[in-house]
């Protein structure tokens, strides 16, 4: 059961891998300068399929860890900034929904979302991190 939360939390990190990406094809075609199709429609759903399961995958964490170690953020760094991701991804998740429901040029609110979508992804990178570590020193698993 442990290993449920780490394959579903790798799953949507390659996943918000690729939405960032797509971001950034929209950032450099509006600031760069750089000729790039942005892929509105696909941003914006699998923005929320990630959204949505990461902060499920931090509650799914928080519950597998009290089941397995009768605690909660006893994983140190990872179970807190999981909790501090989910915040982060809910800033996203409204920034990007205030952004698809009224179309107009803006300026602040895309770099505010650009901005938490930078850091859900370095933090998403940590929590591999985190999680690789937690695997290696709270289970019977050995990875790297």
């Amino acid at each position: 059961m442990v290993l449920i939360h780490p394959v579903i939390q790798s799953a949507a990190l390659l996943l918000m891998l690729y939405v960032f990406w797509l971001g950034l094809q929209r950032f450099a075609s509006r600031h760069l300068g750089v000729k790039r199709v942005f892929h509105w429609k696909t941003h914006v759903l699998f923005g929320q399929v990630v959204t949505l399961v990461m902060m499920g995958g931090a509650l799914g964490g928080l519950f597998i860890t009290r089941l397995t170690w009768k605690d909660y953020l006893i994983t140190g760094h990872h179970g807190v900034y999981g909790l501090t991701l989910s915040a982060v991804l809910a800033g996203s998740l409204i920034t990007g929904l205030i952004m698809d429901g009224r179309k107009k040029k803006r300026s602040v609110l895309p770099l505010i979302h650009a901005a938490l979508g930078l850091s859900a992804v370095l933090m998403g990178l940590y929590q591999l991190r985190t999680g690789i570590w937690v695997l290696n020193n709270y289970t019977h698993y050995q990875l790297f």
